[in-house]
């Protein structure tokens, strides 16, 4: 349950994150504006965060079921304010390193710390999930949209 609660706080400040991004000018993929990238990392917060709400209410209800009908279940438990303050502060590394890492590096290194943090599956699922979402975002803006990122040490 810690789990819904602390993806549908990551949900809500991905979306606002999102509608802050607009006020600033997009422009087009052959001409992005200074809105462009933080709109398209907004998109993408909220989608993942979808991804796992969605997943982790219907591994809530399959444990239920499992459980039994009979049995009485606990659904008060306490929000998570740790997932909350590792969250933020995972984030605000992620922002200390950019420069010297690189976006590729640093962004691999967030993601995989944040499903560390969610409890999304184990070490390999984790090592996998944060090599697809930071080589898919790399692909996506670095490349097809020219959109300069730090190279760090990978110069």
């Amino acid at each position: 349950m810690q789990e819904i609660y602390f993806t549908g706080f990551i949900l809500l400040v991905s979306i606002i994150y999102t509608f802050n991004a607009l006020t600033l000018r997009i422009g087009n993929t052959h001409a992005p504006g200074p809105g462009f990238l933080p709109l398209g990392i907004g998109l993408g917060a909220i989608i993942m965060a979808l991804i796992v709400l969605v997943n982790s209410i219907l591994e809530m209800k399959k444990e239920r079921i499992n459980e039994g009908a009979n049995q009485k279940q606990d659904i008060t438990e306490p929000f998570n304010a740790k997932r909350v303050i590792l969250f933020v502060l995972g984030v605000a590394v992620y922002i200390a390193i950019m420069e010297t890492a690189g976006f590729l590096i640093a962004s691999f290194c967030l993601m995989f710390y944040l499903f560390r943090v969610m409890g999304i599956g184990g070490w390999a699922k984790q090592i996998i999930y944060a090599l697809l979402s930071s080589g898919i975002a790399y692909i996506i803006f670095a490349l097809w949209l020219n959109v300069p990122f730090p190279q760090g040490f990978l110069r």
